[in-house]
């Protein structure tokens, strides 16, 4: 639920003040109810690996302890190596796929600027999505998306950066959709995917006053 003034009737983003700072936050989509399904097939699956795991540590101590069959030990260890790899990602995913989404926050305090990601399954769920032709978009989407698979492999974290730090705020078509992103040092921030196209030019307008020191 939002909290404070809303910008557009009808939109998704929010403004309020608190303690002299601007708070602008706006709710992450949140994928579609059949993550939870995804999420329960992933349950299941993470249960049976982890079993699979136990059972060749304890096979592992075994043949250390008893010292036969010690040429099946490398191939064990690779095993659990791998193992150990996999559950963890897996179970990752199954964080980002069935935690409750939480809002996305800028928060202009001064000339210091926080950006909260929050977080949401939307990424996630766009591995399921099929193009016009019924084919999956896992493809395209590990091809064409690094933010998709560095949000799956880390957390994302919040942003923070000064306004001497802060670059162009940029507003461009892609496709059919108007893209907000706003560089700091190096890196390049996209924001508001989710919102409408007015709330987006209304968030440029207020991080340009921002930056400008306005």
């Amino acid at each position: 639920m939002l909290t404070g003034n809303v910008v557009f009737e009808g939109g998704n983003m929010a403004v309020e003040s608190k303690r002299g700072a601007t708070v602008i936050r706006w709710p992450s989509p949140g994928g579609k109810p059949v993550r939870y399904a995804i999420a329960a097939f992933l349950g299941f699956w993470l249960f049976g690996w982890a079993a699979g795991g136990v059972f060749a540590a304890i096979e592992l101590a075994y043949q250390l302890i008893s010292r036969t069959h010690l040429a099946e030990v490398p191939f064990l260890l690779l095993f659990l190596c791998i193992w150990a790899f996999t559950i963890i990602r897996t179970f990752r995913l199954f964080c980002v796929v069935a935690r409750r989404a939480r809002p996305r926050i800028i928060t202009l305090d001064g000339d210091r600027l926080t950006y909260d990601p929050g977080y949401d399954a939307t990424d996630i769920m766009e591995i399921f999505k099929t193009d016009s032709s019924g084919r999956t978009m896992i493809g395209p989407v590990l091809r064409n998306s690094p933010e998709f698979t560095k949000s799956w492999l880390a957390p994302q974290k919040t942003v923070t950066f000064t306004r001497l730090e802060a670059g162009r705020v940029s507003l461009e078509r892609v496709g059919e959709r108007l893209r907000l992103t706003i560089d700091h040092g190096d890196d390049r921030q996209v924001l508001g995917a989710s919102l409408m196209e007015a709330e987006k030019e209304w968030l440029a307008t207020r991080l340009e006053q921002w930056r400008d020191g306005s």
